[in-house]
């Protein structure tokens, strides 16, 4: 009986890791992606903190993406901006050609805090990303920044559905084989003598 309460237990373990390796894929996939500060752009020594000398400074982020739709998250507060502050934040995508003027995001942002949480259309697979923070030199903290491709998300969250059923089945299975071997730790019991009468040509046994 042991035995049988230490495969369950070994199973349902393994179901409830596999569910959460399914789950936390593409957090971890978003988690890893690249971000390198580049040009006036300084990190300074508290984390996350960062110095901005304004022309040309911007984060480079080297990941290649599909043409379709892209979810851009990007939560920044600036620390030396009044309620009055006017400012510029831009996204440029390289697909083929550089960061140009035609290929860019540019969002107007005003205040002390830039939230942006907008999904943009690739018009063709993209190389690599950059990101300017802010127009103006500025020292900032940066909570959150998140490229998405949505197109490259949708199908593991589609695998999920199919991997549940898939684990159910196992599961199913799983308990039919400790089903029959706890039938077979108990014995068979002994069968009492039927008297039977063989019919040669179909085989069949009737009763009687």
């Amino acid at each position: 009986m042991d035995d049988i309460k230490t495969v369950k237990r070994r199973a349902s373990q393994g179901v409830i890791r596999r569910l959460l390796q399914a789950v936390s894929a593409p957090l971890k996939r978003r988690a890893r992606m690249p971000l390198h500060p580049a040009g006036n752009l300084r990190p300074e020594a508290a984390a996350g903190h960062w110095r901005s000398e304004g022309f040309d400074s911007y984060f480079y982020v080297p990941m290649q993406c599909q043409a379709g739709p892209l979810l851009v998250s990007f939560d920044a507060t600036l620390c030396e901006a009044g309620t009055d502050h006017r400012n510029l934040w831009r996204l440029y995508f390289d697909i083929g050609e550089g960061f140009r003027d035609e290929d860019c995001l540019v969002v107007n942002s005003s205040g002390a805090r830039i939230e942006i949480e907008t999904t943009i259309s690739l018009p063709a697979p993209a190389l690599a990303f950059r990101i300017d923070p802010c127009a103006q030199s500025n020292r900032f903290v940066l909570h959150k920044l998140v490229l998405s491709p949505l197109a490259a998300s949708q199908p593991p969250s589609e695998q999920i559905p199919r991997r549940l059923v898939q684990l159910h089945r196992c599961w199913a299975l799983l308990r039919k084989t400790v089903a029959a071997v706890r039938f077979g730790q108990r014995g068979r019991r002994p069968m009492q003598r039927q008297n039977t009468v063989q019919l040669p040509l179909t085989g069949l046994e009737c009763g009687a």
